[in-house]
């Protein structure tokens, strides 16, 4: 897939407890604040804390008075009001060139190596060249064929900024297959996964089990920051949907796992929703930390 950014959450960590790595970062050094989206609510007006079920185990960054609203306020409930609304969606594919994305013959391409993908697309690979965007880390998603799957994905990258192209590509499998097939370029994301980390390969099943949960609060806290910024909420929580990049070298240590975090991005935008209506980090994060209960 991909990989990452630098916008990542740690819990626990000395005055970063509880905020987003580059913002704890930049306060640290005097700078700003992350920017937020305007339209979308930051707070929802203060409600009385549910006492249906208890927190999870990281409990909210983004309280106000109050932490969770009930046990329904969950990622259905976003579905049934319509705050959440999947890019595959007709009615989010409603404009005139959301289906005419692969429409483009996209030519002028130099392939590197095939490189793990996922289960919803027909291969990935990297872009050693591409004349209309020389010098950058490009990625291209391959898809069997075009559909509204692949259109929301394209929509959801371009609103998250990136998206490089969109059209038709020869494959480029070397086993003959030579046929366009609709196809994405985006900006290639470096970064590794938990799993592929040499401290999480060390590491005994209890210490795995308390990283895997870190990393997925920090993928929560990210799909709920992009959420805000961009009306895009990734939700697909998989560990291979998070890359990590660190401060310095890779720990071999539980013990210097989270504070040597420098960033965690999410990849792989074949399943996200656009935020229809304005909405609080609280319930977002709510619904994400929750997913595995629906």
């Amino acid at each position: 897939m991909h990989s990452v950014s630098e916008n990542v959450t740690k819990q626990g960590v000395g005055p970063c407890r509880g905020t987003l790595v580059t913002h704890c970062i930049s306060t640290l050094h005097g700078s700003h604040s992350l920017p937020v989206h305007s339209e979308i609510a930051l707070n929802s007006p203060p409600q009385s804390m549910s006492t249906s079920r208890p927190s999870p185990i990281y409990p909210s960054p983004y309280n106000s008075p109050t932490v969770y609203q009930s046990s329904t306020d969950t990622f259905v409930s976003l579905l049934k009001d319509g705050t959440l609304k999947p890019f595959r969606n007709p009615t989010i594919l409603s404009g005139g060139n959301d289906k005419k994305v692969f429409d483009r013959k996209l030519e002028g391409i130099s392939f590197g190596p095939e490189i793990e993908g996922g289960s919803n697309n027909y291969g990935l690979w990297e872009i050693s060249d591409y004349q209309e965007k020389p010098k950058h880390n490009l990625l291209a998603k391959f898809f069997k064929e075009s559909g509204p799957q692949p259109f929301g994905e394209v929509k959801a990258l371009r609103m998250m900024g990136l998206l490089v192209a969109s059209g038709m590509i020869r494959d480029p499998h070397p086993d003959g297959r030579s046929l366009p097939l609709p196809a994405i370029i985006m900006e290639k994301k470096e970064g590794v996964r938990l799993m592929n980390t040499i401290v999480y390969k060390l590491a005994t099943f209890q210490e795995q089990r308390s990283m895997v949960e870190q990393i997925h609060a920090m993928m929560c806290r990210q799909a709920v920051e992009d959420a805000v910024r961009f009306k895009v909420y990734h939700h697909d929580n998989n560990l291979d949907n998070a890359l990590l990049t660190f401060l310095d070298k890779e720990p071999v240590k539980v013990i210097d796992f989270i504070k040597s975090v420098k960033g965690l991005e999410l990849i792989d935008y074949g399943g996200a929703y656009m935020v229809m209506k304005d909405v609080s980090k609280e319930r977002l994060y709510d619904a994400c930390m929750n997913r595995k209960k629906l």
